[in-house]
């Protein structure tokens, strides 16, 4: 019988990983920033149409406005931490990058605790260099 366990993925950080994982990173706090702006902009341009119009249903905009500015805020304060985080990655160290389901064959007599426990798939530079059974 096959079921299901977690299978935790790691990668050894190379100067390419870390490189590639910033450029990721980095690339997200843009779009996000962006976003942002558009919003921004977009926003306060409808707001001040809204307001001459109905004064009511502005005050609701502003304040839905103000949540989603202020979501791409925190998504903002988040990537930064991210990035100073993966800045200080040390070279050849693990890094927990995901985690995944994966299938255990089970067979009556073995060991339930030690079939559940999580696997490991520890990768360099996108090639697998070690799978771990702990």
């Amino acid at each position: 019988m096959l079921i299901h366990r977690k299978v935790i993925v790691k990668t050894i950080v190379t100067e390419q990983f870390k490189m590639e994982l910033l450029a990721r990173l980095r690339k997200a706090q843009r779009e996000i920033e962006l976003s942002r702006q558009d919003l921004e902009l977009q926003g306060r341009k409808y707001l001040t149409e809204l307001q001459g119009k109905d004064p009511a249903r502005a005050d609701s905009f502003r304040q839905k406005l103000e949540r989603q500015l202020q979501k791409r805020d925190e998504l903002n304060a988040k990537l930064t931490a991210e990035i100073a985080a993966a800045e200080a990655l040390e070279l050849e160290s693990e890094y927990r990058q995901t985690d995944v389901d994966g299938l255990v064959e089970v067979h009556v007599g073995d060991n339930l605790n030690d079939k559940l426990v999580a696997a490991e798939i520890v990768a360099r530079d996108g090639l697998i260099v070690e799978i771990r059974n702990q």
